[in-house]
């Protein structure tokens, strides 16, 4: 069971593609950023069923140096500069039971939260900027690659 556990989460690390982008020693922005990656692909929106029993999201961000945390709600359509913190996110997709058909094509299996996924746009004032995935319950899968920050999806925000 815990081989069949870590090929499905192979393959969903080879699938699930992401675009990010860290910053070096000095940030260079690039033309490419996640927001054109956002802007040239195809997002499917959020489906209505899952928009009826769900608001949103809930993340937790911490500060590595400090150990400063904050949870933060963020509501679907709606993008969040995130106080006393220099970041700013917004989800562009969400399915509470996520999975992944034999064609790459993300949805969910049911309404019930199984298997919580957000696709995030986030940007941090410094230049570091992540389009991707997160996982609630396999944060470790497609985490946050900021050298400061860590964001982590806890739940979902039901009506």
């Amino acid at each position: 069971m815990r081989f069949l556990v870590i090929i499905i989460f192979a393959v969903l690390l080879a699938a699930c593609s992401q675009n990010s982008k860290k910053s070096g020693a000095a940030p260079v922005k690039s033309s490419s950023s996640p927001a054109a990656a956002v802007a040239a692909e195809q997002i499917e929106p959020i489906p209505a069923e899952i928009l009826e029993r769900y608001k949103g999201a809930r993340f937790e961000i911490l500060e590595f140096e400090s150990g400063k945390k904050v949870v933060v709600d963020l509501l679907f359509n709606e993008t969040v500069r995130v106080e006393n913190f220099p970041i700013t996110i917004s989800i562009i997709q969400f399915f509470p039971d996520f999975k992944m058909s034999e064609a790459n094509n993300f949805f969910t299996a049911s309404l019930e939260p199984n298997n919580l996924a957000a696709r995030v746009n986030v940007a941090t004032d410094d230049g570091h900027e992540f389009y991707g995935w997160l996982f609630a319950e396999y944060p470790a899968i497609h985490p946050f690659p900021d050298p400061k920050y860590d964001l982590v999806l806890l739940n979902a925000i039901e009506r």
